[in-house]
């Protein structure tokens, strides 16, 4: 099994960066050849094909990892694989010479883990996938400038070969975050979160894809199927300048689906390292629930892998509205500063637009389940029926939508109370400053009078204290400081009025 060097990556990946940014032919998709061509020919119908997402962070080709990918052979009673390798060359030769073996039904899932555009030239040029799985695969985000829209998956053609599962997927890391970090996973561009969660801890929450392309059912009961998967992410810390990797699900990842019986009867389960390594698990050791007459079959353990990762992004969204419900409920407005209310405002902001992220997503998967649903289910019970347990789960995510929509408009009234006490605080302390004020201006204006009077004399004699005609200091002051007093008595009482009015 061979590796391509890491010097090889790179200058691969600068060159069809370069040409990327240059050319809007296409070329950025794929390696040369015939499947190339074929892109450059569907440019005039799909101009989203054209260009790579230029806001993508990440590195096209990718240059921090290797994809892999994983062949399995699905017969009669059995699931064996037949290649697993990261090399696109190895991976021509096997498709080739296993197209040339002579078999009753030939049954193949390729599961590959990232992308680059030479397992893409290999994969679409021998089984004639639509290059549109690969960019709506690799579209990062709404945000994207490629030409998607945000339910380009729910408003698809009913006839389109494949979907795209939008999913969250929960980390735990040892790392305390007091704000909420918005980052991305420099292998795939997606977003991450991180919010803390206390005791030094945080959840990392990142964006993920995974996507199915199946073929035709042929005559003779053949077909192909391919799941593209994201890898491991590898997260960006902005702030402090560091990577995550090696990432600890939380709460050890989720539960098993199977049924109880049969987890009983098993004692195994998912490695929950990747998707890729959990679809290898239940493709290889749990074929058995598939119906593989149906080509769309593989897709029903990737639905129940991101149902399972929905429910895990519930319950910690879960958790922080809570949290925030109890903060209100315990908090003393007058103990309670700015910078607090305006982190509770904020984080209440970040859980209602995840939800409502989380609810449109379930939409768009929901919506392209229905020609699906026929397929995956065959005859062991209604578990296997994926479909319903979309709906319920996003009935709850838009419950604890609502939830925190509410906690949002408590933390704004809140906040409304919290500035009017703020504000009575102020005009009590301005209303005291200003009967300070007024004390000291009567204050002054009984001594002005007396300190004129005592000027226009001079305080000499016979006019000083102790002298003879000391009294006339007073016939002449204490009349004009009981004038001023009242001039200013009468001007202050009309200002007010004016002011009533």
């Amino acid at each position: 099994m061979s590796r391509l060097s890491s010097s090889t990556r790179s200058s691969q990946a600068s060159s069809y960066f370069r040409r990327s940014t240059s050319d809007e032919d296409g070329s950025w998709l794929s390696a040369p050849g015939p499947y190339r061509d074929l892109i450059g020919s569907l440019c005039a119908s799909r101009p989203d094909l054209r260009s790579r997402d230029k806001t993508n962070e990440s590195d096209w080709p990718p240059t921090c990892y290797s994809p892999r990918v994983v062949a399995l052979e699905m017969q009669a009673n059995s699931v064996h694989e037949c290649l697993k390798t990261s090399d696109p060359i190895e991976l021509d030769h096997h498709i080739e010479s296993y197209k040339a073996k002579e078999s009753a039904k030939k049954r193949k899932i390729y599961i590959l883990e990232g992308l680059n555009p030479e397992f893409i030239s290999v994969l679409g040029k021998h089984l004639m996938i639509h290059p549109t799985l690969f960019t709506d695969h690799l579209w990062w985000d709404v945000y994207s400038c490629t030409g998607h829209t945000m339910n380009n998956t729910a408003l698809a053609s009913s006839e389109q070969d494949y979907i795209c599962f939008e999913y969250p997927e929960e980390f735990l890391i040892n790392v305390e975050s007091r704000t909420r970090d918005l980052s991305y996973c420099l292998k795939t561009g997606r977003f991450t979160t991180k919010a803390n969660l206390g005791a030094n801890l945080a959840t990392l929450t990142v964006d993920r894809k995974c996507s199915f392309w199946s073929s035709n059912l042929s005559a003779d009961g053949s077909w192909n199927a391919v799941i593209l998967c994201d890898p491991p992410p590898l997260v960006v810390d902005r702030n402090k300048n560091q990577m995550f990797g090696d990432l600890q699900p939380w709460a050890n990842g989720y539960n098993d689906f199977l049924p109880f019986e049969d987890q009983i009867k098993c004692l195994t389960g998912p490695p929950r390292t990747s998707m890729f390594d959990d679809l290898h698990y239940y493709l290889e050791d749990h074929y058995r629930y598939l119906n593989l007459e149906e080509p769309s079959a593989p897709a029903f353990f990737i639905e129940k892998i991101v149902l399972e990762h929905f429910r895990r992004r519930h319950d910690v969204l879960k958790i922080e509205v809570l949290r925030m419900q109890i903060q209100l409920i315990g908090s003393d407005p007058e103990s309670l500063t700015a910078a607090d209310i305006e982190s509770q405002r904020r984080d209440g902001h970040y859980d209602e637009e995840s939800l409502q992220e989380n609810c449109d997503k379930l939409c768009r998967i929901i919506d392209r389940l229905s020609p699906l649903k026929t397929k995956t289910v065959s005859e062991n019970g209604n578990w296997k029926d994926t479909r319903p347990r979309f709906e319920t789960l996003y009935r709850q995510f838009e419950v604890l939508l609502q939830q925190c929509r509410a906690t949002n408009s408590a933390i704004i009234g809140l906040v409304s109370l919290i500035h009017a006490t703020t504000s009575t605080k102020e005009a009590i302390a301005s209303n005291k400053e200003a009967k300070r004020a007024r004390v000291l201006v009567l204050v002054g204006l009984v001594f002005v009078p007396l300190s004129l009077a005592s000027s226009l004399f001079s305080m000499a004699e016979p006019y000083s204290p102790g002298h003879p005609h000391f009294w006339v200091y007073f016939v002449v002051s204490v009349p004009l400081a009981i004038a001023t007093v009242a001039t200013y008595f009468i001007y202050d009482s009309r200002m007010i009025e004016h002011l009533r009015k």
